[in-house]
């Protein structure tokens, strides 16, 4: 989890990106459907934010190592 959040201190407009990208799908699934809420598609739009900057900050760990 320290590494996700490494990743967008370093890149806080990547962070910004993700923000307003999953904040436009929450409000457009609750525009389109009616049902349980912003909530849910906010937690779910977030846990992707997660599980991306995850991914791409061990990728760069993992170049970091190669090339030291």
């Amino acid at each position: 989890m320290r590494t996700v959040i490494d990743f967008y201190r370093a890149r806080p407009v990547v962070g910004v990106i993700v923000f307003v990208v999953g904040l436009a799908v929450a409000i457009a699934t609750e525009t389109l459907q009616s049902g349980d809420g912003i909530v849910l598609p906010i937690a779910f739009v977030a846990l992707a934010g997660i599980l991306v900057g995850g991914l791409l900050s061990l990728g760069q760990r993992r170049r970091s190592r190669d090339d030291g």
